[in-house]
């Protein structure tokens, strides 16, 4: 675990579409550091775009582990991912953590919320979104288990 509190986390769901989530940390304008994170997301289709994020400012990567019996050119491709994410981790000394699916579950709905809703003009399916949703439950997961997110309450709607 951390000493000190990161500013960038980065969340990844591995797979043929694989989720992106950032959360940053906010410097209001007195310099004051707060616990408020903006979030960001994203699905990146090709490993080298999956390997772009893969860099300082991140401070952590929240990983989520994968696991195959038998592999298929799909799986190559989840591999891969997961081997240059290793690698960068290593290379620029980010902290990797990695998550099982069944850690994230708890976090899904409060992710859900931190997660911009697709358009046409983004070209976003549901489908893609998923992977972005977890990829956010896994970011959420490490901020609230460290104490950095002090609630999960769902904002209700009006």
């Amino acid at each position: 675990m951390m000493n000190i509190q990161p500013t960038t986390i980065l969340g990844l769901d591995p797979g043929v579409s694989t989720g992106i989530a950032i959360a940053t940390l906010w410097d209001n304008t007195s310099g004051t550091r707060t616990l408020h994170y903006n979030y960001f997301s994203a699905t990146c289709t090709e490993p080298e775009q999956v390997w772009a994020y893969i860099r300082p400012p991140v401070d952590v990567v929240i990983m989520e582990r994968f696991n195959a019996q038998l592999i298929s050119k799909y799986g190559l491709h989840t591999v891969r991912i997961i081997g240059g994410v290793q690698a960068l981790c290593a290379e620029h000394e980010i902290q990797l953590v990695e998550d099982t699916p069944q850690q994230r579950k708890a976090y899904l709905s409060y992710a859900r919320t931190k997660i911009a809703l697709p358009t046409a003009h983004d070209g976003n399916t549901k489908h893609d979104q998923r992977h972005e949703v977890d990829a956010m439950a896994h970011v959420i997961r490490y901020l609230f288990v460290r104490q950095l997110l002090t609630t999960l309450q769902v904002p209700s709607d009006p």
